[in-house]
């Protein structure tokens, strides 16, 4: 079961295992017992690091601007979505909530 994939960054979950893998760096969680509040709180976390590690969402638009016959003229774009970090610190903030409550519960 895929969780989450934005651009380089994937998320999957599927029989007590966690793998993610951000920007080609990949790692592998396969405590059978983990529960799933605490592996939600882990993805939260990484998450929310990544949203305080970066700037934001950044992607190139390509728009054509000349189409005469053969002739074509192509301008990019390069915008980005602002990520702020009040949010990236709530994020960590709840995931570690989230690890704690689930490290507690029977």
């Amino acid at each position: 079961m895929v969780i989450g994939s934005l651009g380089e960054i994937h998320l999957m979950f599927d029989m007590g295992r966690l793998t993610f893998d951000i920007y080609g760096w990949s790692a592998e969680c396969t405590t059978p017992d983990m529960k799933a509040i605490s592996i939600i709180g882990i993805i939260l976390i990484i998450l929310g690091v990544i949203a305080l590690a970066s700037e934001g969402i950044t992607y190139t638009k390509t728009e054509k601007v000349l189409d005469i016959g053969p002739i074509q003229a192509t301008q990019k774009h390069k915008k980005t979505i602002p990520i702020s970090p009040i949010a990236g610190g709530a994020a960590v903030a709840a995931g570690v909530v989230l690890v704690i409550v689930g490290a507690k519960r029977p």
